[in-house]
């Protein structure tokens, strides 16, 4: 069923329309909010602080995802986690507040430093990745335990998968959505299918549920 609400958020936003906000429980203090214009993001409360996983595609839906989160606590967001570079995954974060520890895969940061085909000229310089990740880090952040992997390329060179391994959820790309053969990013433009069979592999290997912000 998240696969399928993916898709059709996909099929509005590729319109130009912004669809309502909506929350859903993924349980054990673990969202997935749909809505707006981009994809759907992953939201994580902490003990201290909140953990957002990706930020939908414009500032106006990076401003409504905030407002969403609000609505579920009072703690700060801390930290932002990409799940790759693709623009309706991230520039909505040019809504969110500056300062935040944003991590990603190295080849993601490296996509958001070069200049991008950008319709929406907006300009995330305060907003790129300020932790690293290359394979597979382990962290701790706000009492939450979280993996993130790197496989292979896939969905685009620089994919994560967030995976939670005390409530069995992983957050990944378009990459579990579905297979794709053709190229979806000019960073890898012969991508293999390989790449997306390693991280399907990976993801559900890791987790019992997973969600999608694709």
């Amino acid at each position: 069923m998240i696969v399928g609400l993916a898709a059709l958020a996909r099929l509005a936003n590729a319109q130009g329309q912004a669809t309502p906000m909506r929350v859903n429980s993924l349980g054990r203090d673990s969202y997935w909010i749909e809505g707006g214009v981009g994809s759907n993001a992953g939201v994580i409360i902490g003990k201290d602080g909140v953990i957002v996983i990706d930020a939908k595609q414009t500032p106006e839906s990076g401003r409504g995802l905030l407002a969403e989160v609000a609505k579920l606590t009072t703690k700060p967001m801390t930290h932002v986690i990409l799940t790759h570079s693709n623009l309706d995954h991230v520039d909505g974060l040019a809504s969110f507040p500056k300062g935040l520890t944003i991590i990603a895969q190295e080849n993601c940061k490296k996509q958001m430093e070069n200049p991008r085909s950008n319709p929406q000229n907006i300009d995330l310089r305060d907003y790129l990745p300020t932790k690293i990740v290359k394979e597979k880090v382990s962290l701790t952040i706000s009492g939450v335990r979280f993996e993130l992997l790197h496989f292979a390329p896939a969905h685009t060179s620089g994919d994560l998968i967030i995976h939670l391994p005390d409530q069995k959820i992983a957050f990944t790309d378009e990459t579990i959505v579905k297979f794709m053969k053709e190229p979806l990013s000019k960073d890898y433009p012969r991508r293999p299918l390989s790449g997306d069979l390693a991280a399907f592999d990976g993801a559900t290997r890791s987790a019992a549920l997973v969600a999608a912000p694709a």
